[in-house]
């Protein structure tokens, strides 16, 4: 039913109706309004309301931010409103909530949350309900929401990093594997490796193909051995070599587009157009070749796990066991490829899922 009331028609309850808990106060509100001092009747869209026939009150269920700013602002001209049709406050703020969501409003945070405690699966909640999963605040809340509610509680306490945890939220289903993973990212915060989207995002996608590593660990009880994956470990060095071949691929594409010859580090030869061109199509190859036969079992994939292993054992030489394991690479391609300028090893079938989704630009994040 769409109406209109005044700021004194409805009351304003958060704790009841604010789906919202990301960044608001104890009215429910941000700072989002905070410095409006004006009132345009243009802007003030639909607020949707609830009559509560307990009480006979009109509860605001979306729409806290301007009804804050019309009472502060002392605002007594008609809002536009809609009466929504709800059994119970439960149906009413669900109803905000997912309207909240429908219009990117709020955080993904937010949204996680709501899908979480909504007692169904979150997916078809949002579906069945109209809301397009293509929206950041769904696709990251629905992500965010598949969270174990351990690791969860974690990224609602800010002790884990929201982007990382959507990542994983989106990536793995299995709450074992998620802890298994927030593990491995504690071990990389331990060991100095720096952390960025992509090698989170590489670090879920590496369950299958990544070895266990046996250590020792001495606590006030003694020293026990512990089992934990080399996942960390591939990821810092699958990172290194990638940045290095991606580092290839744009120096020759580079130069080939500016149509004239250049001085490449190459024996301290002339490097003319043509050859760049070929060289940077090789060097693109050779990126997709790793990446697909990292993903992959097979030889490369157990290169990999073979310096892995090393760099467990000497965490500060991630550099240098990284450029040898590049080094090793190329030379297994090249054997593999008898000569040919086409590199093509071609592991086994069991994959990460992640295929060659990876690119030359993976190289360019820090």
């Amino acid at each position: 039913e769409h109406t209109y009331h005044t700021t004194e028609d409805k009351t304003d309850d958060p704790g009841r109706f604010q789906y919202k808990i990301d960044g608001v106060d104890s009215h429910g509100v941000s700072a989002k309004l905070k410095d409006v001092e004006t009132v345009n009747p243009n802007f003030l869209g639909l607020t949707l309301a609830w009559h509560d026939p307990k009480d006979g009150k009109t509860y605001v269920v979306n729409g806290h931010h301007r009804h804050e700013l019309l009472t502060r602002l002392g605002y007594t001209g008609q809002i536009p409103t809609s009466l929504i049709d709800a059994k119970d406050e439960s149906e009413a703020r669900a109803i905000g909530a997912l309207t909240n969501i429908a219009e990117g409003n709020g955080t993904a945070l937010d949204a996680a949350k709501f899908l979480k405690e909504a007692g169904e699966e979150a997916e078809i909640l949002l579906r069945k309900n109209g809301v397009s999963l293509k929206g950041a605040i769904a696709d990251d809340g629905l992500a965010l929401s598949n969270l174990e509610d351990g690791i969860f509680k974690l990224v609602v306490n800010k002790q884990l990093d929201r982007e990382y945890a959507t990542i994983m939220g989106r990536t793995l289903s299995d709450p074992k594997q998620q802890k298994e993973m927030l593990h491995d990212l504690r071990i990389m915060e331990q060991r100095g490796y720096d952390l960025n989207k992509v090698r989170v995002q590489a670090l879920a996608n590496k369950f299958s193909v990544s070895d266990q590593l046996v250590e020792q660990q001495t606590d006030l009880f003694g020293t026990e051995e512990v089992e934990r994956s080399l996942r960390p470990e591939r990821v810092i060095l699958e990172d290194i070599v990638k940045r290095e071949i991606g580092k290839e691929v744009r120096t020759f594409t580079e130069v080939s587009r500016k149509g004239r010859e250049g001085l490449l580090e190459e024996a301290g030869n002339t490097i003319d157009q043509d050859t760049n061109r070929r060289r940077a199509q090789e060097s693109q190859e050779l990126y997709q070749t790793f990446v697909r036969e990292t993903n992959y079992k097979g030889p490369i994939n157990d290169l990999a796990n073979e310096f892995a292993r090393r760099l467990a054992a000497n965490p500060k030489q991630a550099k240098s066991i990284g450029s040898e394991f590049a080094l090793r690479f190329r030379t297994e391609i090249l054997q593999a490829d008898q000569g040919t300028s086409r590199p093509a090893l071609g592991g086994s079938a069991e994959a990460t899922g992640d295929g060659n989704r990876l690119g030359p630009e993976t190289a360019r994040a820090e």
